[in-house]
């Protein structure tokens, strides 16, 4: 069971106007609501929560409606079925307006209740509706926004943990050397957490290697323990059920969040669970971009699909100094650059997404004198304040092996050597000359009609540079064109020298070093 759509008008703040008009939301197997408080994300949580809880429901309708229409919520299943709730005042006149509530409840076209509710008394209106219960094929279940609250490890808590280990700060992985080698002899239970005796948890960390320690739950990071009791909550839940989570990022910092989405994928793809899930955090939008997961944007009135990651960021109150919006900046002196470096990555990793994964921005030949990786001063600018992770692509320049290069191009090697970024200097004169030169040919041909041959071929000639026949006059042809055209002429399969894989190696690992 899937719910397949939600449709709604004046249920609390959402789509509170003076039309008739109702809203409505096409839901995903994933489905992550964003944006500020009093935004609308427990709302349409809530609209799914309540059909499993009643007493939800008189919570959810707006008191005065603009439009004049009474408020109500429609929830569409993927078996044709149909959950509906409408509010108004409350029918019998006697009745106080603000404190009683007239409501329809429809289970598939069917009525299942119509009479008057109480706003505010739970216990009264439990046993208005005794009785009144949604057909409904699976569970649905909810989890509010909690500190972690288990002091025993449940079924799936450890191991859910260990499917971490290595991004667990200070734990052991007792399978590797320091080195980084796989031991020769590694325990039956090489896990870095184990159970215990009387509830505990036999742990392993960096500053203690040659024994363990038992801890109570309690005294592990509430990080790690908020973590894994959403991985193992959503791992008890019954299969093909629909869960509801309100912020599961608290407690855990941006990679656990990046992790926690990742891993609830994973569980909502075993398990055939259908997620919906509020938060605030930005690390969330860039988690995951699987067409499992959608993510929208609650703006107060609004709900509507994310397409513009600023606006959202503008209603969280995050400051662009706050945020890094890519994981890297790849530093190319053009466009030409841009157009091989981004065809080379995807032929190492086609999910690689640019303006996430990583982004580039152009310096402009001279106009590099003015860059430096470090902050030296008001006379340049450090490219490491735009973005921490940087790669500085830069063409040699030279015209044969024994040419020296520039004072810029040395002195942005020099700042680099402690790793703080990478530097890409090309092997020959630009980064043209790491191309196949058959490709290419056809590629300038393809550009200029009038090409009739190239005037040199070698690694420090000038490559774009060419004859044409009627005259024998020497041109230049067209950088941005002729990238263009040598990527479709290579038909999405990238063409290496060695020398050029290790390099886009290189530059991919950093980029995904970045990432991770």
């Amino acid at each position: 069971m899937r719910i397949t759509e939600i449709l709604f008008s004046s249920i609390r703040r959402l789509n509170v106007d003076y039309s008739n008009d109702f809203r409505q939301i096409e839901l995903n197997t994933i489905n992550v609501f964003i944006g500020e408080n009093g935004s609308g994300k427990s709302t349409i949580i809530d609209m799914v929560r309540s059909l499993s809880d009643l007493s939800v429901i008189p919570s959810l309708a707006k008191e005065n409606p603009l439009s004049g229409a009474p408020p109500f919520y429609l929830v569409k299943f993927d078996d044709s079925g149909s959950k509906f709730v409408s509010m108004a005042g409350p029918s019998d006149v006697d009745l106080c307006l603000t404190k009683y509530l007239s409501c329809r409840i429809e289970d598939s076209n069917t009525q299942l209740f119509l009479g008057d509710i109480s706003k505010f008394n739970v216990d009264k209106n439990n046993n208005i509706l005794k009785g009144v219960n949604f057909r409904l094929t699976n569970e649905i279940y909810y989890r509010p926004c909690c500190t972690p609250s288990l002091e025993k490890a449940n079924k799936y808590y450890i191991e859910e943990l260990n499917k971490i280990e290595n991004k667990l700060n200070g734990s052991y992985n007792r399978k590797i050397n320091e080195d980084g080698s796989l031991k020769k002899s590694i325990p039956v239970n090489s896990n870095n957490l184990i159970a215990a005796k009387d509830g505990f948890i036999e742990s392993w960390f960096e500053e203690d290697k040659s024994m363990s320690n038992n801890l109570p739950l309690s005294w592990f990071p509430s990080g790690w323990r908020a973590y894994a009791e959403i991985t193992s909550y959503l791992r008890d839940c019954k299969k093909g059920s629909v869960c509801l989570l309100e912020e599961p990022e608290v407690n855990l910092h941006p990679r656990l969040q990046r992790l926690l989405l990742k891993r609830i994928e994973e569980i909502s793809i075993d398990n055939e669970l259908q997620i919906l899930l509020s938060t605030h955090s930005p690390a969330m939008i860039n988690a995951s971009f699987s067409d499992q997961v959608s993510i929208y944007h609650t703006q107060g009135k609004t709900v509507d699909i994310l397409d513009n990651e600023k606006i959202l960021l503008d209603d969280l109150g995050y400051k662009a100094s706050d945020v890094f919006q890519t994981n890297c900046v790849v530093w190319v002196e053009g466009p030409s650059d841009r157009i091989y470096i981004k065809h080379w990555l995807s032929s190492f990793d086609d999910k690689l997404i640019e303006g996430v994964d990583y982004s580039f921005m152009f310096y402009g030949g001279r106009i590099l004198s003015h860059f430096d990786l470090n902050d030296n001063g008001d006379d340049m600018i450090s490219m490491l304040k735009i973005n921490i992770n940087s790669i500085i692509v830069m063409d040699s320049d030279r015209k044969n092996e024994n040419d020296e290069l520039n004072d810029t191009k040395k002195r942005i090697i020099n700042s680099c050597r402690d790793g703080s970024a990478k530097v890409w200097i090309t092997g020959g004169r630009e980064i043209e000359n790491y191309l196949n030169s058959d490709v290419l040919k056809r590629s300038i041909a393809s550009v200029h009609p009038h090409f009739y041959e190239q005037i040199d071929t070698d690694k420090w000639s000038n490559v774009l540079k060419y004859l044409i026949k009627k005259d024998s006059k020497t041109r230049t042809a067209d950088k941005v064109k002729v990238a263009k055209k040598y990527i479709e002429n290579c038909k999405n399969k990238a063409l290496y020298t060695p020398e050029l894989k290790k390099e886009i190696t290189a530059i991919y690992n950093f980029i995904t070093n970045a990432r991770n």
